[in-house]
């Protein structure tokens, strides 16, 4: 471990003072760590805010491996206080562009002649920016319009440096942290490193993206942009381009009609893929998602998948019947029998836990979901 440290020692520093710069140095100190880096001073302005707002802060000043850590984080609502959510969920789509002279680059390495040559039309300015990669509006020579995904410079080996830190601190956390010990952070972290390296193969988003489109394919309401393999990469994903509107600004200006037709399509999408294919869409947060003007949904972004044995996808139909009978008794097996824990188990603790959770929620009308 001190090795690891000496070997990645400005990139330890970075992190250590950008975790003091934002007001968290009890962080660092209760990780013994203040003597490996020299004493940073936090930013008075930083004191005046949130713990949820310092945490933003910094990850994004530590870039896009952090950036992807707060973005997986803020899908937890299991681990997590809302509060902290709140301010993670603002990390989606919000990183700085890349030089679009980078992205010439990119593409011309990556697939052997110069952009200009290759598509009839580029945009230089990005439609979306995210933390391992960029995406541009472009016109094949055909006349097709398509989203050119382009991964951002040197980005794998900087997110290797990161997550083998971040493997190095979150061991260190629980040894000496109580609460982290409790959530098991190394296995979180070991998922996000899983999650990350499979999502800098932009060959392994595709083919995700072409076995999701081919399960839905009897679905005619969700629309999955078709690849074009021969302008695909593994640092270069061309897709057709979606024209429709994200689903956090649709659903701002919608009637609730709309709204309730928008979320039975998404449920029934989701449900199709979980329950039935066992192969489904892993980040479907409202950036990921398209309503289009005839009010089909169109899912993009397959980095992140999930898949479930046949038996888990029994168990999981299992906990929503158990649910709605509102069998408490058969809940409690059905979550042992699918979960773990290193800590015993308070058997009175759920069945009141699971209790609360079907009195406050299985009383709300969900009759446009029939």
């Amino acid at each position: 471990m001190i090795g690891k440290r000496l070997k990645y020692a400005q990139r330890y520093q970075e992190i250590l003072t950008a975790l003091l710069k934002n007001g968290l140095g009890f962080v660092v100190k209760d990780l013994g760590l203040l003597g490996f880096k020299r004493k940073a001073e936090a930013d008075s302005t930083m004191y005046s805010k949130s713990i949820a707002e310092r945490i933003r802060s910094v990850l994004e000043e530590l870039g896009p491996t952090f950036v992807k850590l707060g973005q997986l984080a803020s899908t937890r609502v299991d681990l997590i206080p809302e509060n902290i959510i709140k301010e993670l969920e603002k990390l989606q789509d919000n990183v700085a562009p890349i030089p679009f002279s980078d992205v010439e680059k990119i593409i011309e390495k990556e697939l052997g002649q110069p952009a200009n040559d290759l598509f009839l039309e580029v945009n230089d300015r990005p439609i979306a920016s995210a933390s391992i990669g960029q995406v541009h509006y472009g016109k094949l020579p055909t006349g097709q319009e398509v989203a050119i995904k382009v991964q951002r410079p040197n980005i794998e080996e900087k997110i290797d440096i990161d997550l083998q830190i971040l493997s190095d601190l979150t061991n260190l956390m629980e040894e000496k942290l109580e609460w982290a010990n409790n959530y098991r952070i190394s296995e979180i972290v070991e998922e996000v490193s899983r999650s990350l390296r499979l999502e800098l193969d932009y060959t392994v988003e595709a083919w995700n993206g072409e076995k999701i489109a081919r399960q839905l394919k009897e679905h005619p309401n969700y629309i999955i942009p078709s690849i074009h393999w021969e302008y695909t990469t593994k640092r270069i994903l061309t897709m057709d381009y979606i024209s429709g509107t994200r689903l956090r600004d649709y659903a701002k200006n919608a009637s609730e009609a709309e709204k309730k037709l928008v979320a039975k399509q998404f449920v029934e999408c989701m449900f199709q893929q979980i329950f039935i294919d066992g192969f489904f869409h892993g980040d479907p947060h409202p950036g990921n998602l398209f309503v289009l003007p005839d009010k089909r949904m169109a899912l993009i972004d397959f980095g992140m998948i999930g898949r479930l044995s046949p038996s888990m996808k029994n168990d999981l139909a299992s906990v929503i019947i158990a649910l709605k009978n509102r069998d408490i008794n058969e809940v409690i097996f059905l979550f042992l029998k699918l979960g773990q824990s290193s800590e015993p188990i308070d058997n009175d603790q759920i069945y009141a836990d699971i209790e609360v959770l079907i009195e406050m929620n299985m009383d709300i009308q969900l009759v446009w979901l029939t």
